[in-house]
């Protein structure tokens, strides 16, 4: 994990989105964060596009 703002959070993507799940992990790993394929009592951040899940 890179140091950055969102250094030991956790962030999940969910609904269509502008870039692909794999680029925006890549892109929330660079910046410190922890990405997760799934919400649990640990996540920090849930980055909701169109369509999102339940």
């Amino acid at each position: 994990m890179s140091e950055g703002p969102l250094e030991g959070k956790t962030v999940v993507f969910t609904g269509t989105l502008s870039r692909t799940r794999e680029q925006l992990r890549a892109i929330s790993h660079d910046v410190g964060a922890n990405p997760k394929t799934v919400v649990s009592a640990k996540t920090d951040f849930l980055v909701a596009g169109r369509n999102a899940g339940s």
